[in-house]
């Protein structure tokens, strides 16, 4: 449990402002009008004995139980009822021998305890949530229901009564009974105040296409058949039939679009940029994964937009990958699932034959002041489908439904899918169900097993959950999530013993170290939940909190928890409701000269672990409320500037008013470059500005929150907001940022010849990965020609010219090989050229020595010298 501070009654400074806010951020607290009197979880047995001793009182579960210290007020506990609309019970202990305050009896049920006769005895107060929200009357519509519900639904939005008139309402449940749907109402002193329509009908197929329904089973009821046909020639089958038939209607549309309307207005259309023969994607994203982690996606390849590339080469490549994985078990649902390549662009999708097991929420409307009537209409929602378990509803990308989300999870989306809206999903025991958090024991042990037996390397976690219950010596904490007493979810907590390290390398600023007790410091090793019952994810934290008696609690996101290669551990799936920590930049210490002046700095500050991504949840966060941005951004180019606006946008946020952005995305040509492996030979044809190092980028883990495209952007369609990627892909977009930075292209001359424009042994580096191709090509060079005489042309007046002579004498190619061509300083004969008017450095000092360096090697300077062609001697070749 967590306690909050309380204030006297007579203290000025306790304002109702101030105990609203306190109250809000917890979710277990305790209210008396004296002192603070702070009940330790350690002490949670015996309340719980008086709980039971306690005349009318029946059992209390975890999550149904409220202790409050601060005075009492009744809109006070209204609005606490309302945010909490899971919370049944609140409960005012007035302790032993303190003044009676009987008046809160006109409120709440007073119980006393058994055999206790005092006056001065303690007391509880047990306040219903019953007798404080508003009892609505939950029916069917009838047809005398239009004039109250068109004018509801018209304050929210007025399209409906434009397209179908001011009486739908009464068609539909007049002219059209046989439609499927069902219209609910909550009635309020005679008048309709919220209304839900459902309709039976849904599109199984499409959305099994379209979003990852595999831990939902496909929205229908379980079926013998489902899942069981991933055979390599179901797989070649499903390839040949996966091929979206919208990307060939929306590419067509943008193509007559662009030569159409390209003559006459090209600043409104598209922008053409460079074309390039391939489309990976980095598509990773942990915010609302999938909770039963079925299938894994490699984030270095994984595709966010469809393709068109050669189902036969496709076929090839696969059976290569199909005939070497046989060996692996984990491949046991998706054989696909592990590849890296191609898996992005097509993908198994299983097929579901069981019965239709959902409904469509199609309109949801309340006043402002009945918005807690939804809760119970949509547990009376379930009552219309006896048969069916789930509620689902599409929403556009840009409707904020923050107040939704407290009932519904949100559906992951297929990398290939191009469906326009977002999916929410509801089950029926998210709604009726009890759910509470126990700690782990061996009658468990089935349970956990089946849960995750459709996850890979699900022997690590089944491995430290029966270790953590049978070693007593072992440092592991098991717990487990239940929903009337089925399994749905299990978590695995230790004590953090790095604290000191985390202090030097993060910024902890959000937490009052003063104020937690040393082993008070927690870290969540492995945790994972349904899906279904994500809505209760932040009240599961809360309770493992209690339990555990962590105060804080730590989650490390290392760089292999997003590579199936390396993946030991599944991945948590609640990091959207945790509190990203930003690392901190430490200086370059010089350790001789530190050590010589006995003032060296501790081994934890200079000390460089694998680098991992740091996470937080506290108490107070478990009860802030987080708001969901469906909005689909996308950022074009990897420059320090987008990667910079992404770490601010994603990871610094404020801990009190945080938001989950769940569709961003980053078009750039080699993907986060700054991610791959480290080459000093390669860096060094690069400018290092210590800014986005790979350390760094593994330390916050954008991609945690945001899908990479690896691709060029071909054509951007303003009017129907979609970028054509490699011009065979597409990318729909709300709201798009161009943040491509400095980029240097090849001279582009008339009647140039396609083996002319593109020769293999020129290389324009803008990135990492075309540093990497031109050094694989020196490789390439040295090992055809050896020591044969060459030469190598640098041709720029950029810092980056510098960098690459650095580069190349790195590699080991002599001096005399080199030349450098500048166009610096400019010729006056040359007309209308873009000339450069300052030297590199702006320094004559700086030049002249970096210049003398640059002699002294051997390099050859040729300066105010321009491009003006290039061509291949046949006889050399």
């Amino acid at each position: 449990m967590s306690f909050v501070g309380s204030t006297r009654a007579s203290d000025p400074r306790g304002s109702f402002a101030q105990v609203r806010k306190s109250i809000l951020q917890r979710s277990i607290a305790m209210l008396t009008p004296q002192d603070v009197v702070t009940i330790k979880p350690n002490q949670t047995e015996p309340l719980k004995r008086l709980y039971n001793k306690a005349a009318v009182v029946p059992m209390f579960g975890q999550i149904n139980i409220e202790e409050l210290f601060l005075f009492f007020l009744k809109p006070l506990v209204d609005y606490i009822f309302q945010q909490r609309v899971f919370l049944q019970y609140l409960i005012l202990v007035q302790p032993p021998g303190k003044y009676r305050t009987d008046i809160l009896s006109d409120l709440g049920t007073v119980v006393t305890p058994k055999e206790e006769t005092s006056k001065n005895a303690q007391r509880l107060y047990v306040f219903n949530r019953e007798d404080f929200i508003q009892k609505y009357k939950i029916r069917r519509a009838v047809e005398e229901d239009n004039d109250d519900l068109v004018p509801l639904i018209n304050t929210h939005s007025l399209r409906l009564e434009e397209m179908y008139g001011r009486y739908y309402i009464a068609e539909i449940l007049t002219r059209y009974k046989d439609s499927g749907r069902q219209i609910i109402v909550a009635e309020h002193e005679g008048n309709a105040v919220a209304v839900l329509c459902l309709n039976e009908s849904v599109c199984y197929k499409v959305l099994n296409e379209e979003f990852e329904l595999a831990c939902y089973n496909g929205l229908k009821k379980p079926h013998p058949d489902d899942l069981a046909d991933v055979s390599l020639e179901a797989i070649f089958h499903s390839l040949e039939n996966l091929h979206s038939k919208y990307e060939d209607e929306i590419l067509e549309i943008i193509e007559r679009t662009t030569n159409a309307e390209g003559q006459n207005s090209t600043s409104e259309l598209d922008e053409t940029l460079i074309h390039v023969d391939y489309s990976e994607s980095d598509s990773f994203s942990l915010v609302f994964t999938s909770a039963s982690l079925l299938f894994f996606q490699d984030d270095e390849t994984k595709s966010r937009h469809n393709s068109t590339e050669s189902v036969e080469s496709s076929k090839e490549v696969l059976k290569n990958y199909m005939l070497s994985a046989e060996k692996d078990p984990r491949l046991n649902e998706d054989a696909m699932s592990a590849y890296s390549s191609v898996r992005g662009m097509y993908g198994h999708i299983p097929e579901f034959h069981g019965d239709p097991n959902a409904f469509c929420l199609e309109i949801t409307a309340a006043y402002p002041d009945h918005e807690v009537g939804l809760m119970q209409l949509f547990e009376a929602a379930f009552e219309t489908f006896p048969d069916r378990e789930y509620c689902i509803m599409a929403v556009p990308s840009t409707t904020p439904i923050n107040r939704l989300t407290k009932f519904f999870t949100r559906v992951v989306p297929r990398s290939t899918g191009v469906f326009p809206y977002e999916l929410y999903a509801l089950h029926k025991s998210a709604v009726l169900g009890h759910v509470r958090v126990v700690a782990g024991s061996s009658k468990h042990i089935p349970a956990v097993k089946r849960l995750i037996s459709t996850i890979p390397n699900n022997s690590f976690v089944l491995q430290e959950f029966e270790k953590s219950i049978k070693d007593p010596a072992t440092p592991y904490l098991p717990f487990v999530f239940l929903c009337e007493e089925q399994v749905i979810g299990l978590a695995i907590l230790s004590e953090e013993t790095d604290l000191l390290y985390l202090q030097a390398h993060y910024d902890l600023s959000y937490i009052n170290t003063r104020v937690h007790r040393s082993d008070s410091y927690g870290v969540i090793e492995t945790l994972l939940i349904n899906p279904i019952f994500q809505r209760h994810s932040k009240l599961f934290l809360s309770e493992l909190h209690t339990l555990g008696d962590f105060s804080v609690l730590f989650y490390r996101h290392t760089p292999y928890d997003t590579t199936d290669a390396y993946r030991e551990r599944p991945l948590m799936n609640l990091l959207q409701f945790m509190l990203p920590l930003a690392p901190r930049r430490l200086p370059d210490y010089d350790m001789d000269l530190l050590l010589q002046e006995e003032c060296a700095p501790s081994k934890l500050i200079v000390e460089d672990q694998e680098p991992f991504a740091l996470y937080l949840s506290t108490v107070p966060n478990c009860s802030v409320n987080r708001h969901a941005v469906n909005t689909r951004i996308v950022v074009v180019g990897c420059s320090n500037t987008a990667l910079s606006f992404l770490e601010t946008l994603l990871c610094k946020q404020d801990p009190n008013d945080m938001v989950t952005f769940n569709n961003v995305t980053l078009i750039c040509a080699s993907g986060m470059a700054a991610s791959k492996v480290g080459s000093r030979i390669r860096d060094a044809f690069l400018i290092k500005k210590y800014f986005m190092d790979p350390r760094h980028m593994d330390m916050i883990s954008l991609k945690t929150y945001v899908n990479v495209i690896s691709g060029k952007v071909s054509k951007i369609d303003k009017k129907n907001q979609i970028l054509v990627i490699n011009n065979n892909s597409f990318i729909s977009y709300d709201m798009l940022f161009l943040m491509n930075g400095e980029q240097f292209l090849q001279p582009i001359r008339q009647n140039r010849t396609p083996f002319v424009e593109k020769p293999d042994n020129v290389f324009v580096i803008n990135n990492a990965i075309e540093a990497n191709n031109a050094v694989m090509k020196l490789k390439q060079l040295h090992a055809n020609y050896g020591d044969r005489d060459y030469t190598i042309i640098v041709f720029g007046h950029f810092l980056q010219a510098h960098t690459t002579l650095n580069g190349l004498l790195m590699f080991g190619i002599p001096g005399k090989n080199l030349v450098l061509v500048e166009p610096f300083p400019y010729c006056m004969a040359l007309e209308k050229r873009q000339r450069h008017k300052v030297s590199i450095y702006n320094d004559p000092d700086i030049d002249e020595a970096v210049y003398d360096h640059i002699r002294a090697e051997g390099i050859q300077v040729y300066q105010s010298y321009y491009f003006h062609r290039r061509g291949i001697d046949p006889s050399e070749t």
